[in-house]
């Protein structure tokens, strides 16, 4: 952070580093280049809050309201002594939260758990910019915790979701390798706790791993009681067991158990549709082609042929997203209804004008 109008070179940096006396140096990079750091400033938040109570919203007005914002509550710096010569030096105080807004008012929660601090106080870091530049940062250091006035009422742990490229994951869903889950927790009366250093905060882990504790830092609050994380997947393809935790702000847990099955990771340049299912499956009145495509964009055909190789419809359309999905609505090409019986369907992918893939498939109608 520089305190100066224009931004720092490079050069001038790593000079500085040598104590502005030494000018023999290597560069990775042009030394002229300058570098976007953030200006520090002393008036983006509007009032500074006097103390932050555990547990209740509270919120932060902010100047700058065109810009988006990004506010991390911390406590305290610890120094710690190495060596024999007692060099110290300084960690990040434990997260208490991390959001995210536009707009002039941002609003966040203290867990129960920040009670238990050695000095009990934190620090407000709050950063704004333009689509990435122009950023400016204020630092409010040794904002006293107070204790909560309000009995909570709430015995039940946060709200768990997970998504992968926005779809609902649930029991037994196909996941994508190497795409990473979304982790969505919400508590609308007390928040999430994100302290690593009680036994708490968000944990997971695939099949019989040890757990694997989230740092406070990568959990991002998207509105005043809930937010998200991202969880990397395994390229190990198979079925799978996934397990997670998580607290809310009074130390409710929820937890989620499910098994999943991660999808093959095709060859360079291979594209691989896998679990083609219509849903639903026999049908009466219309069903959807739903797959699982590794390559996108890929332009998708299904063909629908009775048991003795009519044509009954024929539907296409670009899929763009790992899930896909084309709806039918059970009308032959002239619009008139299906009769009740078996059918196949032939399903091929094209990209870049070559076919890629095909394969045969069942399905019936029950009416």
């Amino acid at each position: 952070m520089i305190n100066e109008n224009s931004n720092i070179r490079l050069g001038e940096l790593v000079l500085n580093a040598k104590n502005g006396n030494y000018h023999k140096f290597h560069t990775f990079g042009d030394p002229a280049l300058r570098l976007p750091f953030p200006q520090i400033s002393t008036d983006i938040v509007t009032e500074i809050p006097n103390s932050i109570t555990l547990i209740e919203e509270q919120s932060l007005s902010v100047e700058n309201s065109d810009k988006h914002s990004s506010l991390l509550i911390r406590g305290n710096e610890k120094e710690i002594a190495f060596g024999e010569d007692s060099l110290l030096y300084s960690i990040p105080g434990v997260t208490y939260a991390q959001v995210n807004f536009t707009g002039s008012d941002g609003c966040f929660r203290i867990p129960l758990d920040a009670s238990s601090c050695d000095s009990c106080s934190t620090d407000i870091y709050l950063y704004q910019d333009n689509n990435g530049s122009n950023g400016i940062i204020q630092f409010i250091q040794d904002i006293p915790i107070t204790g909560s006035d309000v009995n909570s009422n709430d015995t039940e742990g946060p709200e768990i979701h997970i998504f992968q490229d926005d779809h609902p994951i649930v029991e037994g869903s196909a996941l994508l390798p190497n795409i990473d889950l979304t982790i969505s927790l919400k508590d609308d009366s007390s928040g999430i706790n994100l302290m690593e250093t009680i036994g708490h905060g968000i944990r997971y882990a695939f099949d019989k791993d040890e757990l694997n504790l989230i740092p406070g830092v990568e959990f991002i609050y998207n509105t005043c009681s809930g937010g998200s994380v991202q969880i990397p997947v395994s390229e190990i393809s198979g079925k799978h067991h996934f397990y997670l935790e998580a607290w809310d702000g009074v130390n409710n847990k929820s937890t989620l158990d499910i098994n999943l099955e991660i999808l093959g990771s095709p060859q360079k340049g291979q594209l691989i549709i896998s679990k083609v299912y219509p849903f639903p499956n026999p049908f009466s009145e219309s069903t959807h082609f739903t797959m699982f495509i590794s390559d996108t964009p890929a332009n998708i055909t299904i063909t629908v042929y009775s048991l003795m190789g009519s044509k009954v419809r024929k539907l296409a359309d670009k899929a763009e997203e790992s899930f896909f999905s084309i709806p039918w609505d059970g009308k032959d090409q002239s619009g008139n209804r299906i009769a009740n019986g078996a059918y196949f369907y032939h399903v091929q992918a094209e990209k870049d004008g070559k076919s890629v893939f095909e394969d045969i498939f069942k399905l019936a109608k029950v009416e």
